[in-house]
């Protein structure tokens, strides 16, 4: 009796199908490995090489829901974002089971609601498309443009690879739209001060107007371009550890700077992690940095992994000992074989080695940590996180006290406080050397300001307005070549600093740089107007 209704049962059951009532078992794809080949090179950003060979396939594998998938995601990668809706629909018509088709076109639909306010502008030296916000985050696109050029080179010259032509850098007005296109959320963003991302065959980052101080971002463009090129190398086979490490020691090539080094608070982090014993383990930096807890471990990981690629190159003595090894991945090792042909030891030897000798480089003061925290204009984050904070009650009593005094135009008896204030800290800090530095230019005592500021803008390397107080006086002194070194670096931080591009107009018509100069005075111009 149950061998009857079994066998009914699967006479039914066949007929449905034959009718077409129900669905039969999953036809395969007629080429599933084509397609999946040329999806690796999406992903791996190979996006010409995915675009010849998905051309030249058959109407009969482009029009199956996988090859409609696989032309949506390239589309996207390519900056098509109305043609990858339209076959990313269609895919998931003919395979609506498929969850990560339908999380790429959700992707595709609110990355082209964010692209809807944004205008586009082709980069003059480079071949980058820029989207940006209309009106004052246009005057990023030259500065942006010139960095990503300079930095193409250099990676070319040392990887002998380029990104792909055309490729969107998008700099986002406000945290939402970055969200929108990345998937994070802004709550991680500004926990973790995240700023920049490269994903779907795009560099996305914040206007460094969203930041209270603006950032480093071109030194982030150059880092998210350098991502780029990773993982066209390494065919995506490299960890998240080893990208941020790779991508934080040459994100300062454009500047013509050959190897990456960590800045004062890093070093500090770094030092004090490793004495007690809390350095976070590479496992957690998958699936990205801005899942870390807050900013502080962040900035910690990004410490550990520059200064564990710089030690093991140390070691190689092979100026081209990365491109080696990204391509040794690409070939398909393991990171351990990788590492064990370019570098001859595997990466646990490597790091037990590095962490050894990790500690005992100390090099700022603590209370400047605290002090460097990225800080939102908006933002829970930012309600924390007092910019005086770290500093003792005398010393803030000090600093109120100068404030006061210097509203009310007695700049002398203000420099008296700030002095205090400063003599108290027992460190310089841009809450005191900020307040210090503009009432000495007040009373046109240069030579006094590059005094105090130079040793602070070695110690603060990411804080705008010791470099535009020490523009704005070594301009005065005559020193314009000096003057406009510094002045450069404030535009790499915050370019809507209303003295910089005036101040640099100055000194580029001082060094017969006419055209530098007509750009700066536009820039000029474009900020007073608004």
């Amino acid at each position: 009796m149950k061998y009857w209704y079994a066998s009914k049962q699967a006479s039914l059951v066949a007929i449905f199908i034959a009718a077409g009532l129900i669905a039969g078992p999953a036809q395969a794809d007629p080429a599933p490995g084509v397609l999946a080949s040329i999806e690796e090179e999406i992903d791996s950003l190979l996006l010409s090489e995915a675009r010849v060979r998905f051309d030249k396939i058959g109407s009969d594998l482009r029009d199956t829901p996988r090859g409609k998938y696989i032309s949506g995601k390239l589309r996207f990668f390519e900056g098509d974002y109305d043609g990858a809706l339209v076959d990313l629909r269609k895919a998931i018509e003919g395979a609506r089971t498929e969850l990560d088709w339908k999380r790429l076109r959700d992707r595709v639909e609110l990355s082209s609601d964010a692209a809807a306010g944004l205008v586009s502008t082709v980069g003059k030296r480079s071949n980058f498309v820029f989207r940006h916000a209309a009106g004052i985050d246009a005057l990023l696109v030259p500065y942006a443009d010139e960095a990503l050029f300079k930095q193409v080179e250099a990676l070319e010259k040392a990887w002998g690879d380029r990104p792909p032509k055309g490729m969107e850098i998008i700099l986002l007005p406000d945290m939402e739209s970055l969200s929108a296109y990345c998937g994070l959320t802004v709550e991680q963003m500004e926990r973790t001060g995240t700023v920049g991302i490269s994903k779907f065959g795009k560099i996305m980052i914040l206007s460094p107007r969203v930041l209270a101080t603006g950032y480093p971002w071109l030194d982030t463009l150059a880092h998210e371009l350098t991502h780029v090129l990773i993982t066209r190398l390494s065919r995506n086979k490299a960890p998240i550890w080893l990208h941020e490490g790779i991508a934080k020691i040459m994100e300062r090539r454009w500047r013509d700077e050959e190897i990456g080094d960590l800045t004062p608070e890093e070093a500090y982090l770094l030092d004090r992690a490793a004495r007690e014993r809390r350095l976070i383990p590479f496992a957690r930096f998958h699936p990205s940095v801005a899942h870390l807890p807050n900013q502080e471990d962040a900035q910690l990981a990004y410490a550990q992994v520059l200064s564990f690629i710089k030690y093991v190159g140390e070691r190689v003595d092979d100026p081209g000992w990365i491109g080696k090894l990204l391509n040794e991945l690409g070939q398909g090792r393991t990171t351990d074989a990788a590492f064990t042909k370019v570098a001859k030891f595997n990466v646990r030897r490597l790091y037990l080695w590095w962490e050894q000798a990790a500690g005992g480089k100390r090099q700022t003061p603590a209370v400047a940590v605290g002090l460097m925290k990225r800080r939102f204009l908006r933002g829970a984050v930012t309600d924390r996180i007092g910019a005086e904070s770290v500093l003792c009650d005398e010393v803030r009593r000090h600093l109120r006290l100068g404030d006061l005094l210097r509203l009310r135009g007695h700049i002398k008896p203000a420099i008296i406080e700030y002095r205090r204030a400063r003599t108290l800290a027992q460190t310089d800090t841009p809450e005191i050397t900020d307040r210090l530095g503009g009432c000495l230019l007040d009373l046109g005592d240069f030579e006094k300001v590059v005094q105090i500021l130079e040793p602070v803008a070695q110690l603060y390397p990411n804080h705008a307005t010791v470099f535009v107080q020490l523009g704005k006086a070594l301009t005065s002194l005559k020193r314009y070549e000096e003057a406009a070194k510094m002045l450069e670096k404030a535009v790499a931080v915050n370019p809507f600093h209303p003295a910089v591009h005036c101040l640099l107009a100055k000194c580029y018509r001082d060094l017969r740089a006419d055209g530098e100069a007509a750009l700066e005075e536009e820039q000029c111009r474009m900020l007073a107007a608004r």
